[in-house]
């Protein structure tokens, strides 16, 4: 061959072999130390090429889900670092197309449809919240009857995320926070029912914590455990100083127990006060309101009529520490609705007059008693024992 047409001849070495060029394109593998990348990790890529080129460049990556940084290398050996986009899911990708670098013969890569020419990684840089595993704490449950005899329940708690679902039902077995129970709102009404079951409250956050112990009402826990190892009927008394709750002797004394549940199970005790209250002889409440705005005491209308004295004498019912009893008038039959707890013994009682009846005797409420005993009181004329602000009763109910 003339020499003189061997330059031109070998720019055209695509279609000759025999001229003696480099006729191989080079080819590039790309890989990744992470296949996952989380919060604040980053992977570093490496490009394999098959032969040194010099002019292989960052911008001959293309990069999907993240950024790039820190290119590296020479030859036939480069690193990128690749950072992916903050708070996404997106995968990240980078690759290399072909024609985008050569080698000294002047020859392109052609493989960017190659499966080595694309790394793919999964992406999740969705900041994760601790896990919560503190439960919630529930700090009251109050129980208000309302005018048309049901309670509406109200439990107030704290959680450090805050609470936002509450279970109210009929049974201690604990449950799920799934379950249906729980409802948003802090409150439930109940029917006022005879006997009065025991309400068990939960309440739960948005990790899904329940706390472990329940609250329990309307009456509190202490109250419903006293009046199930009790064998007699039972009353819950809420007061505004707290609550009394009282067996009642309706063998002994029949008559004068269904007097009061009576009074009870009608609503009448409700916004009734203690208005008699001597610290070492009596406490006394039952028929009479109370107005602060006027500072007047009111006697409230009897539904019932006055019941026949069951005398201690005969029930063998005496007037100790913690016992109830009917009050009454001068006339031994005419005991109504007004009843009074002994703060002292006060045996005399069971003759005096010809006796006051005692009908049953506190099983659960002792510091409720000591408190209302203990109210600042003023002359009513007679005797110092009318309270300057006298304890409320805001509800009574029949536990069993």
């Amino acid at each position: 061959m003339n020499k003189l047409l061997l330059p031109f001849v070998c720019a055209f070495s695509n279609l000759l072999s025999g001229c003696g060029g480099d006729l191989t394109p080079p080819t590039i593998s790309v890989t990744s130390n992470r296949s996952n990348l989380t919060v604040d990790q980053t992977a570093t890529i490496s490009f394999a090429i098959s032969e040194p080129v010099s002019d292989f460049v960052i911008s001959d990556i293309a990069v999907s889900g993240g950024t790039i940084s820190g290119f590296s290398g020479s030859g036939s050996t480069y690193t990128v670092t690749f950072t992916p986009t903050p708070n996404s899911t997106s995968n990240g990708v980078l690759s290399v197309a072909s024609n985008t670098f050569s080698d000294a013969a002047g020859n392109f890569n052609i493989d960017g449809s190659d499966v080595d020419n694309t790394v793919t990684m999964t992406v999740n840089t969705v900041p994760v919240s601790p896990t919560d595993t503190v439960a919630p704490v529930l700090n009251s449950l109050t129980s208000a009857k309302t005018a048309t005899g049901e309670f509406t329940m109200t439990a107030t708690g704290t959680d450090n995320v805050g609470l936002v679902g509450y279970c109210f039902k009929n049974t201690s077995a604990a449950p799920l926070a799934s379950d249906a129970c729980f409802q948003t709102s802090n409150q439930k009404k109940i029917a006022f029912t005879v006997p009065l079951p025991a309400v068990y409250v939960w309440g739960k956050d948005a990790a899904g914590n329940v706390n472990a112990n329940p609250l329990v009402g309307p009456c509190s826990s202490a109250g419903y455990l006293a009046s199930g190892t009790s064998t007699l009927p039972t009353v819950c008394m809420m007061t505004t100083l707290g609550e009394l709750v009282v067996e009642l002797e309706n063998v002994k004394a029949p008559a004068t127990t269904a007097n009061f549940l009576s009074y009870v199970n009608e609503g009448f005790y409700s916004d009734t006060v203690f208005h008699r209250v001597v610290s070492n002889f009596v406490v006394q409440g039952g028929g009479i309101n109370y107005s602060a705005a006027t500072n007047q005491y009111t006697a409230k209308a009897v539904t019932r009529a006055p019941i026949v004295l069951e005398a201690p004498a005969t029930t063998r019912l005496s007037n100790t520490l913690g016992t109830i009893a009917m009050a009454r008038t001068g006339e031994l039959n005419s005991a109504t609705s007004q009843f009074y707890f002994n703060v002292a013994n006060n045996i005399d009682l069971d003759s005096a007059g010809g006796g006051y009846a005692v009908f049953g005797r506190l099983i659960s409420g002792t510091a409720t008693l000591d408190a209302i005993k203990a109210v600042a009181v003023v002359s009513n004329g007679k005797e110092v024992s009318l309270p300057t602000t006298p304890p409320v009763v805001q509800w009574a109910a029949q536990l069993k």
